[in-house]
């Protein structure tokens, strides 16, 4: 008797081939307008019903795994290739779409599910079923997770730098938010909601943020630290790689355990041991570090499309309401334009112009935010309660629906939109540096980088540079630093009268 698991796993692995050779070759063959995980999806789905008609139903969907043992590594190689001077010179439109967009999406697919349910819109078997508004709340702060993979793939960084970096930034602030929403409203009876209950959520979700947050920074700052004393340690690239791992895991780990986000804890950890260990590290280090890191985030994004297509028919996916799942759809499409459109004209207004998108560049973030993916379809599975069949199949039809429809529009948009950005120049590493350049890749300058900065960004660099660096690489590594800094700058303003980016635009 073959033993169910071991076939599962053995599908799994297969599909994760079959991801990353379509990755590689699709768009060589021209396919450019097709992304790799609607087809993944599509081939879990039909293994699936082959093995629920032929033998048994596959397993369910372990929410268990996904959250211990698939997000952690995404979210860590997010985190520790982030772009971060380009992330925070962008922070305004991330943390707008990011928190802004996703808080948005939140009260309005959270109002419109309770609202078409008042409608009489949940229509099964010819009955008519209604959802109180904390069960539409829920759909609201599941579903206002989006999955940016596809636009990602489509949107060129060397392109476009400025959207791509938006785009990322707002794809991994956006999970951890949804993920925060969920646990927040779980934790809560909004039964007879009103001003306290109202005082109490934002309390607990601030408070979430807030501890989260400080315990990222403590794992980061730990790791950081031990690569600058421990000099045997940082030469060796496999106990460097053990390093950023376990100790990122463990911070998730805890801060799970603790009753607080491990998807801000592990994103802060990353963000900070990549920014500040990259100096500390031997040029053999920096590679491996990074191409490994790639290497867990492509691995993880591979197995989740593939463990999602082949587990959905263990579900009853085909008794949701049609018409409930079609305004649903259709209430994401508006909760979305809510959140790029509504809130870039609203910071525009009130920042008196400076808020600087284009319609091209918001049309994309509009379009590109509408797939809901694997975090969704997780999230959705630990809510219970009377109604959690009718929320589960409604999250799980939409997840499936939007990420097979919309994974074939999303290129063509993203094509016909065509957001370009002026003057970007993207030069080789290796001409500019020589000797120095081990470990970078290459470097976008683009005319926005001469911008003035901030006050705050002004503030924030001139505490890293006189406290946090001095305190977290070693004097030898920053030195170094300076020297390519002060090379990438004089290429940058020779080229587009700009700032380059060092290491932390492409390491």
């Amino acid at each position: 008797m073959v033993d169910l698991l071991l076939f599962e796993i053995f599908l799994c692995l297969l599909f994760v081939s079959i991801f990353l050779i379509l990755g590689t070759y699709l768009p060589k063959w021209g396919f450019w307008f097709i992304h790799e995980s609607g087809i993944v999806i599509i081939i879990g789905i039909a293994i699936g019903a082959i093995m629920g008609a032929a033998w048994t139903s596959p397993s369910e969907f372990d929410e268990g795994i996904f959250f211990n043992f698939m997000l952690p590594f995404l979210i860590l190689n997010a985190g520790y290739n982030l772009k971060r001077k380009r992330f925070f010179k962008n922070i305004g439109p991330i943390f707008l779409f990011g928190i802004g967009g996703t808080l948005t999406a939140f009260i309005v697919i959270g109002l419109e599910a309770y609202l078409f349910s008042e409608m009489g819109l949940i229509i099964k078997d010819g009955k008519t079923y209604h959802i109180p508004l904390q069960d539409g709340l829920l759909i609201g702060a599941v579903l206002s997770s989006t999955d940016i993979v596809c636009t990602l793939a489509m949107v060129k960084e060397d392109k476009t730098p400025k959207l791509f970096s938006i785009l990322l930034g707002e794809s991994v602030s956006n999970d951890a938010i949804g993920i925060l929403l969920v646990q927040t409203l779980s934790s809560m009876d909004l039964s007879n909601i009103g001003a306290k209950e109202l005082f109490i959520f934002i309390g607990k979700f601030l408070y979430n943020c807030f501890t989260s947050t400080i315990c990222g920074s403590i794992f980061g700052v730990v790791t950081t630290y031990m690569t600058k004393r421990f000099k045997s340690l940082r030469d060796d690239p496999s106990k460097m790689i053990g390093l950023f791992l376990y100790i990122s895991w463990i911070g998730y780990t805890v801060a799970e355990l603790l009753g607080i986000s491990g998807v801000i804890c592990i994103l802060v950890a990353s963000i900070i041991s990549g920014h500040y260990s990259f100096y500390n590290m031997t040029p053999s280090s920096r590679i491996a570090c990074t191409e490994f890191m790639h290497f867990i985030g492509d691995a993880a994004e591979a197995l989740i499309f593939a463990y999602l297509g082949l587990t959905t028919l263990s579900y009853d996916v085909f008794s949701v309401s049609w018409v409930y799942l079609f305004f649903m759809i259709i209430g994401v499409l508006i909760a979305r334009l809510c959140g790029t459109f509504g809130l870039s004209f609203l910071a525009r207004f009130l920042s008196r112009g400076k808020h600087k998108l284009t319609i091209k560049q918001l049309a994309v973030c509009w379009m590109g935010g509408i797939i809901r993916g694997a975090v969704s379809f997780a999230l959705v599975l630990t809510l219970d309660g009377e109604n959690e069949k009718i929320m589960k199949m409604t999250v799980l039809a939409l997840v499936i629906v939007t990420t097979l429809v919309f994974g074939v529009v999303l290129p063509l948009w993203v094509w016909w939109v065509d957001p370009k950005e002026e003057d970007v120049v993207t030069v080789d590493a290796q001409k500019v540096l020589g000797d120095l350049a081990i470990g970078h890749n290459r470097i976008v300058i683009t005319k926005g980088d001469s911008e003035e900065r901030g006050w705050f960004h002004r503030t924030w660099r001139n505490f890293d540079n006189k406290y946090i660096k001095p305190f977290l690489i070693d004097p030898v590594a920053l030195e170094e630093a300076r020297k390519i800094k002060a090379t990438i700058k004089s290429l940058g303003r020779s080229s587009v009268g700009s700032v380059g980016e060092g290491h932390e635009e492409h390491h």
